[in-house]
């Protein structure tokens, strides 16, 4: 069925989480760690509210029983790849580093 990303299917909660992604950064170089605690909070609540409604969507089409053969066969072969992995590995490490910039 071909790839679909958080930035190539029109996502608006990809291009914050590269907003937030950037403005970590720009928070890392100019040394203010403790506000990485609040882009941290915000980027490991955007992954993990994208991860909910994909799953949550995925859900409706396999347990829809007036949908079509077609969403049915559609539900079946969408499936979670390792992207998901570094979206909640980045926003968990730039949440460790505010918890760490926090305590400094």
């Amino acid at each position: 069925m071909g790839m679909v990303t958080m930035m190539l299917a029109g996502n608006t909660l990809g291009r914050i989480l590269l907003i937030i992604a950037i403005v970590s950064l720009v928070l890392t170089i100019i040394r203010k760690y403790r506000y990485l605690l609040a882009t941290g909070l915000v980027s490991l609540g955007v992954v993990g509210y994208e991860l909910y409604q994909f799953q949550t969507q995925i859900g409706q089409l396999k347990a829809g029983g007036a949908a079509s053969a077609v969403a049915q066969t559609l539900a079946q072969s969408v499936q979670f790849s390792w992207g998901w992995i570094p979206l909640f590995l980045g926003a968990l490490l730039i949440l460790l580093s505010g918890v760490h910039g926090y305590r400094r």
